[in-house]
């Protein structure tokens, strides 16, 4: 309806009701995209995903056989994109990233590294290798590790998943075990067979010993671990780090002894309590544990094991039975024990406190029955460390008679004619050697006697329990503040121990907070035996575990 209204003096309005469609104006600012032309066997590749099968396929089958299909494909196509993708395949790809991602792919094979390269491209790469495409197992595993080497520095979450896909890798494509060494715990695998054996053996002279097990059945027990071997083992299996320890440092081969003696009797102790092994108290019981390769990859199992299996050492198998993956190891055995760390800190501790060497540290061990067991180990071991300390003197009795001999001529010499017949007569009385040089009572002087008055010899066969005092004639050393810390470092660790403000004294003394906790760690570990101080960010903090023990060496004012 309209209604219309004129005059003079007024301006002539029109009113239209209802609404009528027009067309929205087209932005001339945003260019058209343009059609990239797509080579044919591209094109071709892509027809692959849109194949129809009875039965569903999974993505990861489609990626594997259009990268089977294209696996020789080059491209130089200039691709200046952006192209991000979670678990990226070629079919999330427009036609110009498609082309984009061949040619970072024709670039790499060629050595010609893109500084910068788009990640979801690299991931697609990776995809690739994983599944065989274009590469034997030996050069595909140099591909990964070559990615590992560029790029794996630019994003953390790629390094974490390349490490664990290569690891997969070696045991899919059943590398030789040259090209494991880097990337599993071989090291950690060694050590734990040494202590198992190690620990065994102990079991096994107990057993022996109490009779359960006959001595033959022994013969054909591997060689033994030398004590050298077994301590290195420690070293490399234990939370704590006994050779770092300042007893360590000052006297190696009495913590050494100390160390291999303990786990020795424990083994034994562990065996007498019908427990479990020592060996599995500190790394858990032999178990089978399922697994999934190359979890989190675009990957499609097309070697299809049925019965495989990998060998990373005796006590980590992998292996394969209808397709289904598992892991058989020792539940701990792939990382340091804290068991074995706090049976090696109490060991520390123990034997801190009986040779009076610097300051003593906290308990750690949770076992009274463990703790007792090592504490006589100690006494044990610090015995026989003094009486092989004493001097040692041979006396050889076959030589007495011909001193004795070698006496009475020059005795005779000495005897005016009347005494030297008498004496002459004596000798020709077999009662003389009879009664005289064969009964020492009637000799003229003691053995025994005599030696008792020669000065610091001792042989009287009773001994006792040393005070082991004198064993290391060490001292506390005494510096401000009773720690052996500098006036910077203790006002630091003051100030983090009781939440004190330290930035501003800091920044007014020049100080490199960095540098001073290195110091504060390096010194400190003497009384706490461990690193006290790490930082969060570019805050430094003190570990929660230690603060206990420093407020009771620096208690708040």
């Amino acid at each position: 309806m309209t209604n219309e209204h004129s005059s003079d003096n007024f301006t002539a309005i029109r009113i239209v009701r209802g609404y009528q469609d027009e067309a929205l104006p087209i932005r001339k600012d945003r260019p058209e995209r343009v059609k990239i032309p797509l080579p044919e066997k591209l094109q071709w590749m892509k027809d692959i995903a849109k194949e129809v099968h009875t039965f569903p396929k999974p993505d990861s089958w489609y990626f594997y056989k259009q990268a089977q299909f294209a696996a020789d494909y080059t491209d130089d196509f200039e691709y200046n994109g952006m192209f991000r993708r979670y678990f990226p395949t070629y079919r999330d790809m427009k036609d110009d990233e498609l082309r984009g991602y061949f040619s970072f792919r024709t670039r790499f094979r060629e050595g010609r590294y893109d500084a910068e390269p788009q990640l979801s491209f690299v991931y697609v790469y990776i995809y690739e290798i994983l599944n065989g495409i274009g590469v034997s197992p030996e050069s595909g595993f140099e591909i990964l590790k070559t990615i590992d080497t560029l790029y794996g520095s630019k994003d953390d979450t790629l390094r974490e998943y390349l490490r664990r896909w290569i690891r997969d890798y070696i045991i899919y494509y059943n590398l030789d075990h040259s090209y494991a060494a880097e990337y599993f715990s071989v090291d950690m695998d060694s050590a734990v067979s040494i202590l198992m054996q190690a620990f065994s053996d102990a079991e096994t002279k107990f057993l022996v010993l109490i009779g359960e097990k006959d001595a033959a059945e022994t013969d054909s027990a591997p060689n033994p671990i030398s004590d050298n071997d077994m301590f290195q083992a420690v070293c490399t299996m234990s939370s704590y780090a006994i050779e770092k320890s300042p007893l360590y440092k000052k006297d190696p081969e009495l913590v050494k002894s100390a160390i291999v003696e303990m786990l020795k009797e424990l083994s034994c102790v562990a065996k007498r309590l019908n427990r479990d092994s020592l060996f599995e108290y500190c790394f858990g019981r032999r178990g089978v544990f399922p697994i999934s390769l190359f979890k989190n990859a675009v990957f499609h199992d097309h070697l299809k094991h049925e019965d495989h299996l990998y060998e990373i050492s005796p006590l980590c198998l992998y292996r394969c039975e209808n397709g289904r993956w598992s892991r058989e190891a020792y539940s701990r055995s792939s990382e340091k024990s804290k068991t074995l760390g706090d049976l090696c800190h109490e060991t520390d501790r123990l034997l801190r406190e009986k040779t009076g060497f610097g300051h003593s540290i906290k308990r750690r061990l949770m076992s009274d029955a463990f703790s007792e067991e090592i504490s006589w180990v100690i006494d044990k071991l610090l015995l026989e460390r003094e009486k092989a300390s004493r001097p040692r003197i041979d006396i050889d009795l076959s030589v007495l008679d011909s001193i004795r001999m070698d006496a009475a001529k020059t005795r005779d010499s000495l005897l005016v004619p009347e005494d030297k017949e008498d004496h002459t007569d004596m000798l020709l009385d077999g009662n003389f050697h009879s009664e005289s040089l064969h009964k020492s009572e009637k000799l003229d002087f003691s053995v025994s006697d005599s030696m008792s008055k020669i000065p610091g010899i001792d042989i009287d066969p009773v001994e006792t329990i040393p005070s082991h005092k004198t064993e290391l004639d060490l001292h506390n050393s005494t510096t401000t503040h009773d720690l052996p810390l500098t006036d910077d470092e203790f006002f630091l660790l003051n100030s983090l121990l009781h939440g004190l403000p330290w930035k501003e004294y800091a920044a007014e003394h020049h100080l490199m907070i960095s540098m001073i906790c290195d110091d504060i760690n390096e010194k400190m570990i003497d009384l706490i035996g461990d690193t006290i101080v790490e930082f969060n960010g570019d805050e430094p903090e003190l570990i929660e575990d230690y603060i206990s023990e420093l407020q009771e060496l620096i208690p708040e004012n």
